[in-house]
């Protein structure tokens, strides 16, 4: 029994050392990759940009001056103003936070579906893998812009939550199918035949 515990537990140290040694080398090649640092820059100062958008601009987005219609560009209005006096800068920096917020969401919801489809498929096999995968090729197979028409008509006036949820369900395909090739790989490798040797549990 003493054996087992230790069996178990030397598994478990082997997995934490694989996962933190492939969070470390991408993360050197994250790093030595210059323009991929340089471009996730970028994107921060733009999403902090947003986030702090009525902190930035003194103007609210949605207030008119018609005093001030079709402005160039100055000092003042950094973009110019629109056909209502509207600071276009300010309205920019608003709408990338409702655009940063759609998009970050959507990608958790993908990334979620995406990886339990593609986790139940890898690691069961057998004929719930064969269910799941011919349902994702059933879904590639309809026309991306279809589906996002189809679920228009069917969510009458489609709020943000619901363009978040329908832009997650139909991104989720493609991460289910590199999750699953993951775990069909993993679960033959010999410290996985190693726990479940000694009698580890799926949760392990």
């Amino acid at each position: 029994m003493a054996t087992t515990s230790v069996t178990v537990t030397a598994t478990t140290q082997d997995l934490r050392g694989v996962a933190r040694s492939q969070w470390l080398m991408a993360f050197e090649r994250f790093r030595a990759h210059r323009p991929a640092v340089l471009g996730v820059l970028v994107l921060s100062l733009l999403a902090i940009a947003c986030a702090a958008a009525s902190l930035i601009s003194p103007y609210d987005p949605d207030k008119t001056q018609l005093l001030s219609l079709y402005e160039a560009p100055s000092l003042r209005h950094p973009f110019g103003t629109d056909d209502l006096g509207r600071d276009l800068a300010t309205r920019i920096l608003y709408g990338g936070r409702v655009s940063l917020t759609i998009g970050l969401l959507a990608v958790t919801v993908a990334i979620t579906v995406g990886t339990l489809v593609g986790v139940l498929a890898g690691y069961y096999g057998g004929f719930l893998d064969s269910l799941l995968m011919r349902f994702v090729d059933a879904m590639y197979s309809f026309p991306r812009l279809f589906l996002l028409i189809l679920f228009g008509v069917f969510f009458k006036g489609m709020t943000v939550g619901v363009i978040i949820l329908v832009l997650g369900l139909l991104s989720w395909l493609t991460t289910s199918r590199l999750v699953r090739a993951t775990f069909l790989s993993l679960k033959q490798r010999e410290f996985v035949e190693a726990a479940r040797g000694v009698g580890a549990r799926d949760r392990r």
